[in-house]
């Protein structure tokens, strides 16, 4: 492996990675500095290696390790630790598969043609109009506008995205978009937070610093 000066944004990407058991190193291949990411089990210790550009964005990486199989959180686990734990959850306690307005699963995906609505109370009549308000400007035709999705109505209203859903099938009926693509945006949005919870404890950190240099 082979040490190489950094950037600040690549010295920012790197700690955001190693967060969640995501190292980065450098091989030559072919004569070539050429930059890998590394994530490691927490539970078995295992580890795999992929190649990326040296400046690929944080969710590029997540993603390209997620669909390898591995569950990237505050503890990784390669593909052979997390699914033994996913099937035992599912099967010995299946109703933690029902979506309530408090607790989600942890890597649920919002695919609105399962209908969370069925397992989610009923707005008040507030929240409902201000749900329908949204969706007036950002939902059109059964489609979201501008890569907007049920989760992101819902952070922008402070309400749960299952509720948001279950509003918009009563009011502005289901989305009619394919359901690879309604997928994929729910992907996108699950990496999106995961690196935006990252940051924020990064920013945490460097504030705290700031704060005992201040003092001192």
């Amino acid at each position: 492996m082979i040490a190489m000066a950094r950037t600040g944004t690549q010295v920012r990407i790197d700690r955001l990675l190693e967060r969640v058991g995501i190292t980065r190193f450098v091989r030559m291949v072919d004569a070539k500095p050429i930059t890998y990411r590394r994530a490691t089990c927490t539970a078995s210790g295992a580890h795999e290696d992929l190649r990326f550009p040296s400046d690929a964005a944080p969710e590029m990486v997540i993603k390209a390790f997620e669909q390898k199989g591995w569950e990237i959180s505050q503890r990784t686990k390669c593909p052979a630790c997390a699914k033994p734990k996913r099937a035992s959850r599912a099967e010995s306690h299946p109703e933690q598969n029902v979506v309530t307005l408090r607790q989600e699963p942890e890597n649920m995906k919002q695919n609105t043609a399962q209908k969370p609505a069925e397992a989610v109370r009923e707005p008040t009549l507030d929240e409902a109009a201000a749900i329908v308000k949204k969706l007036d400007e950002c939902f059109e035709d059964g489609r979201y506008l501008d890569g907007g999705s049920d989760r992101k109505v819902g952070e922008t209203l402070g309400l749960p995205w299952a509720l948001v859903a279950k509003v918009r099938e009563k009011f502005r009926g289901p989305i009619k978009e394919d359901p690879a693509v309604v997928s994929l945006r729910a992907d996108i949005d699950r990496v999106e937070a995961t690196v935006k919870e990252l940051l924020k404890e990064e920013m945490k950190g460097l504030r705290e610093r700031l704060a005992k240099l201040e003092a001192a």
